[in-house]
C-alpha cells in the first residue's frame, strides 16, 4: 500500500540550521536549535539561468492525462563523457491540493541541486481533491521508475543505484513517503537512497494536527471523519519505517504551520529502527523552503555527498591458492 502528506511553499526568509549535537550519534528527537531570520527576499530561491531546464517531459500519465516533470541538467554535463551521476528528484509543497513544479523557488531549487552536480527532476503530480491519496504517492514512484529507466540514465547521466530525494511540506511528506514505503535494496524500483524533507506532515492520524490543517488533510486522504479514516495511515511515512530505509535530512521550524511534533515522532520512530537522521530545528515560523539560506543548502549537499557517494565494493583477499598460482 502506499501513502502521502500535505504542505505549503513559502517565500523570502532565512534561517540558520545545525547538526547532530555531539562526536555521539543523536538519540530520540534531539536537534540542534538555531534562529531563524525573516529577510523581505530570499536571494537563494532565485532561478539561475546557467542551468538548463528541459521542460515538460511525460513521466507516465493517469485517466488519459500525462504526467510530467522538468529536468535541471547540470551545465558541465557532458553525455559523451562523463560518468554516471546520483540523481536527485524534487517534490514541490501545496497541502497536496495547489502548487507546481513552474513555481520558482521550486524551479531555483531544482537548478541549485543541478549546479551542484546532480541530474535532478522537479515533479508534478495529481492534486486533490479532485486525485485524493494515493493519486500523488502513485505518481512519485512512477517518476522514480522513469528516471531509473535505461533511456532516462543514458539521456541525463544517472547512476540508477543512486537516487535521492528533496521535498517540502506536502511534498516533505510525499519524499519521506517515497523513503520508508518498501523495504530492502534501495537501488531498484521506487527505492531512493537518501531523503531530505523539509517541515513535512508525517502522521495524518490526527496526531499533532492543528485545526485549520485537519480539513486540509482530511481532503487530501478523501476521507469526511477522521475516525474514520484508514487512509490516515496508509499516508503516514512513520507507518512503514524499518532498519533498512535510507539516511534521511528532517528539517523543521519551532512554531511553524505544521507542528514541530510531527518531525520529532519521525525523527525519533527512524533512529529508533536504527536509520541514518539528521534533524535540523530553526526557531521560529519559517516553513518548508522558506528555510533555505546559504548555511541550509551546504548542510543539505554535504548530506547527499555523504549519502549518495558511489558504493565501494569490497575487494576479496587473495587465497593462498591463489598467490601460489600467481607466483608460479
Amino acid at each position: 500500500m502506499r501513502a502521502a502528506h500535505p504542505t505549503r511553499a513559502a517565500l523570502g526568509l532565512t534561517v540558520l540550521v545545525a547538526l547532530a549535537l555531539s562526536a555521539c550519534a543523536p538519540r530520540g528527537d534531539e536537534s540542534t536549535q538555531v534562529e531563524g531570520v525573516v529577510v523581505s527576499t530570499n536571494p537563494e530561491l532565485a532561478t539561475d539561468p546557467s542551468v538548463p531546464v528541459v521542460e515538460d517531459l511525460v513521466y507516465g500519465a493517469a485517466d488519459g492525462t500525462p504526467l510530467v516533470l522538468d529536468a535541471c541538467v547540470p551545465p558541465d554535463f557532458d553525455p559523451l563523457t562523463d560518468a554516471a551521476r546520483p540523481a536527485i528528484v524534487v517534490v514541490h509543497g501545496g497541502s497536496w491540493a495547489r502548487g507546481s513544479k513552474n513555481n520558482i523557488a521550486w524551479r531555483a531549487v531544482c537548478q541549485w541541486l543541478a549546479k551542484a552536480g546532480y541530474p535532478t527532476f522537479n515533479v508534478d503530480y495529481r492534486l486533490a481533491p479532485r486525485d485524493p491519496y494515493p493519486a500523488a504517492i502513485d505518481d512519485m514512484i512512477r517518476a522514480v521508475e522513469w528516471i531509473r529507466s535505461d533511456a532516462q540514465v543514458t539521456r541525463f547521466g544517472v547512476d540508477p543505484t543512486r537516487i535521492g530525494a528533496f521535498g517540502g511540506s506536502a511534498g516533505g511528506n510525499l519524499v519521506s513517503l517515497l523513503g520508508t514505503l518498501g523495504s530492502g535494496d534501495l537501488t531498484t524500483g521506487a527505492r531512493v537512497a537518501a531523503v531530505a524533507e523539509l517541515s513535512g506532515p508525517i502522521d495524518l492520524t490526527g496526531v499533532a494536527v492543528t485545526d485549520d490543517f485537519a480539513p486540509v488533510q482530511l481532503e487530501y486522504l478523501g476521507c469526511a471523519d477522521a475516525d474514520d479514516c484508514p487512509a490516515a495511515v496508509t499516508a503516514s511515512p512513520n507507518t512503514w519505517i524499518d532498519p533498512s530505509d535510507p539516511p534521511f535530512f528532517v528539517a523543521h521550524s519551532t512554531d511553524e504551520m505544521i507542528p514541530l511534533e510531527q518531525a520529532e515522532l519521525f525523527v525519533r520512530g527512524l533512529r529508533d529502527a536504527g536509520v541514518d537522521t539528521t534533524f535540523i530545528t530553526v526557531t521560529g515560523t519559517l516553513h518548508s523552503i522558506a528555510m533555505i539560506d546559504a548555511d541550509l543548502k551546504t548542510r543539505v549537499l554535504d548530506f547527499y555527498a555523504r549519502t549518495l557517494a558511489p558504493r565501494e565494493l569490497p575487494v576479496a583477499p587473495a587465497t593462498d591458492g591463489a598467490d601460489a598460482a600467481a607466483e608460479g
